[in-house]
């Protein structure tokens, strides 16, 4: 699996790093928002299931006097979502939005991970600078 999304990602000009041993991959992302470090983390289960994870991970670490915000925040951000999540580590302060997918009763697709990477970048765009301005302000 970590292989199919390697290249799709050198098909589709996306420089990436390739960790095998945590069967992940990350890139960087440059949008005239912001720019931020993303994973796609491929494991599998002791069911065989194959999940793939993308994490966009905001570039700064929330400030500890701002993690019970932040997290109040995130939660009602993620109330009304159906797709996707915010999540707050609150031991690191890294703060990532996480989409996936599910391979395990279907064939691997290309459009499938396009489609993921597509709604997890959009949505850490649309909130980058939301956060750095709380995070700058605090």
């Amino acid at each position: 699996m970590i292989k199919k999304i390697s290249d799709y990602l050198m098909k589709i000009g996306v420089e990436h790093a390739t960790d095998i041993k945590k069967k992940a991959l990350s890139f960087n992302v440059d949008t005239p928002d912001g720019s931020w470090p993303c994973s796609i983390l491929v494991n599998r289960s002791e069911q065989s299931s194959k999940v793939v994870g993308v994490y966009s991970t905001l570039p700064v670490k929330v400030p500890v006097d701002l993690l019970n915000h932040m997290a109040l925040f995130l939660m009602c951000l993620n109330n009304d979502r159906l797709y996707g999540n915010f999540e707050l580590d609150p031991d690191t302060g890294d703060l990532h939005f996480k989409t996936y997918l599910d391979f395990e009763n279907r064939a691997f697709s290309e459009k499938a991970v396009e489609q993921n990477m597509i709604c997890n970048i959009s949505v850490m765009q649309k909130y980058t600078n939301r956060f750095m301005r709380m995070i700058n302000c605090a």
